[in-house]
């Protein structure tokens, strides 16, 4: 996403207006968006999303699984 604000980790209205203007559109069946866990610019964090509706959604596969162990830190009050 190349239209994300360099604060975009606090605008969750306009990172989530550029989501849905990403679905409504069709274009692609995959978004490869920053992670806000880590949002850093060249972070290998990355997520994935799928438009489910898009025509060729029904074409993706799992081609690989990669262990991911997330820090317990965050997950503490």
């Amino acid at each position: 996403l190349n239209a994300l604000a360099s604060d975009w980790v606090h605008r969750e209205i306009d990172t989530q207006k550029l989501g849905d203007q990403w679905l409504d559109a069709m274009t692609d069946v995959l978004l490869i968006v920053p992670s806000v866990v880590m949002p850093l610019p060249n972070a290998p964090d990355r997520n994935v999303l799928i438009n489910h509706r898009h025509p060729a959604a029904a074409s993706i596969s799992i081609v690989r699984v990669v262990s991911f162990e997330l820090d317990p830190r965050l997950f503490q009050p």
